[in-house]
């Protein structure tokens, strides 16, 4: 019997020690597979641990030898990626590189010139005056996330 085996005989019967040297012998090449059928790499490592999950919750019922196993590992992979791809299709996502080509309405030039404008007219006003008329939602973000790294000097 070889330590694959011996390791899913072990997993079988609820050792999670054996579990875990099936998952060093087999997440690498699942993760370089699940690479292949999915996007994003972020997307392949949430899949490898989705099957490992369904692996624990069902290796009891396993019957079969490391061989069949494997190809086990491999089926349910392929099932999570054809999952992935079918929720994908349901909501499309733009990805970022296409969002910033799209033209937008706004002036980033003119916001940039009516701020200096707006910073010179306030000069004499307290700093949080300042803080919420110059930056807008930069100072709500600011103040939600507790940061003074913008914070106008007094």
């Amino acid at each position: 019997m070889s330590d694959l085996e011996d390791a899913l005989e072990r997993a079988r019967v609820g050792d999670a020690n054996g579990m875990a040297e099936l998952y060093r012998a087999y997440a690498a090449p699942l993760l370089a597979y699940l690479v292949t059928q999915v996007r994003r790499r972020e997307d392949a490592e949430d899949l490898l641990g989705e099957v490992f999950l369904s692996a624990m919750r069902d290796v009891s019922r396993f019957d079969g030898n490391i061989g069949g196993f494997r190809a086990w590992l491999y089926r349910i992979a392929s099932n999570r990626a054809v999952d992935l791809a079918r929720r994908n299709a349901r909501r499309p996502e733009d990805p970022l590189a296409v969002a910033f080509e799209q033209p937008g309405e706004a002036d980033p030039a003119g916001e940039a010139l009516g701020r200096v404008d707006r910073e010179r007219w306030l000069g004499g006003a307290p700093p949080i005056a300042r803080d919420f008329t110059i930056a807008g939602s930069l100072s709500m973000a600011r103040l939600a996330l507790g940061s003074t790294a913008f914070r106008s000097p007094s």
